[in-house]
């Protein structure tokens, strides 16, 4: 009814603002059916109140002015979220690797370890990182460095599960978050991992150390569980590297002390 109202509905910025609303919220297809309709409505309007020899004239106006505004708006808003994407990937990912950072990681093991508390389920923990990396950097450079890093991501890529959540937490170190699974479940992976990387056939052959824990052995709280693979990869460290060692439960006097 609105568009038949006299004179408003003659009026091209009557027909311009819900299309560029349209235009910001909805996908493109729904944006050329408002327009359609927009311009129906616009017909109608002439109809009524414009004598035959101005009705092509004004449609092609308001057609070209609806059109290229609303245009405009679309192309803006795929650039906005655009923008949107890139920098939360920025904010989550390790630009060198693609595996999520330090803070993701966090943030993810908080909320692993509540999703375990409220369904009593699993949750384990491996941490790893390259031995002797220092080596690599020293004799071939940082881009070789930087290529090993790469690889690595890219081997665990290939391991892991679905489910689990890789994320690189330090220079040389990364973590894997399991859902569902205890230390031996994690032993069996990091394993796995290690005969991969061995069999890789890397440009700058390297070992790994890891370290692995579970929620039920190092604790409920992600600063615990994190402690627990540490304590475990500088296990696996002192005992010769390349290898993987299981956190152990700690006494409650010196947890205590910990906290």
């Amino acid at each position: 009814m609105t568009a038949l109202a006299e004179p408003i509905g003659l009026t091209p910025a009557f027909f311009l603002w819900p299309m560029l609303v349209a235009a910001y919220f909805l996908p493109p297809r729904e944006v050329a059916v408002n327009g359609a309709i927009a311009l129906c409505a616009c017909a109608v309007t002439l109809t009524w109140f414009v004598e035959p020899g101005l009705r092509i004239a004004m449609i092609i106006g308001v057609a070209a002015i609806v059109g290229v505004a609303s245009a405009v708006v679309v192309a803006l808003r795929a650039e906005v979220l655009a923008l949107v994407e890139r920098l939360r990937s920025q904010a989550t990912l390790d630009a060198l690797t693609g595996a999520d950072n330090r803070w993701e990681f966090e943030r993810r093991l908080l909320e692993e370890l509540q999703s375990a508390d409220r369904t009593g389920s699993g949750c384990a923990l491996v941490v790893f990182d390259i031995d002797h990396f220092k080596r690599i950097n020293d004799t071939f450079g940082h881009a070789a460095g930087d290529e090993t890093l790469r690889a690595i991501a890219r081997e665990v890529g290939v391991v892991k599960r679905c489910t689990d959540f890789f994320a690189r937490i330090g220079g040389e170190e990364f973590a894997l978050i399991l859902p569902d699974t205890d230390a031996g479940g994690a032993a069996v992976l990091a394993e796995a991992l290690r005969a991969t990387l061995a069999r890789a056939g890397l440009a700058y052959p390297v070992t790994l150390s890891f370290g692995v824990t579970d929620r039920a052995i190092s604790g409920t709280s992600a600063t615990d569980m994190l402690a627990g693979a540490d304590d475990a990869l500088y296990a696996a460290k002192r005992h010769g590297r390349d290898r993987i060692a299981r956190a152990t439960r700690r006494p409650p006097a010196l947890a205590a002390r910990a906290a």
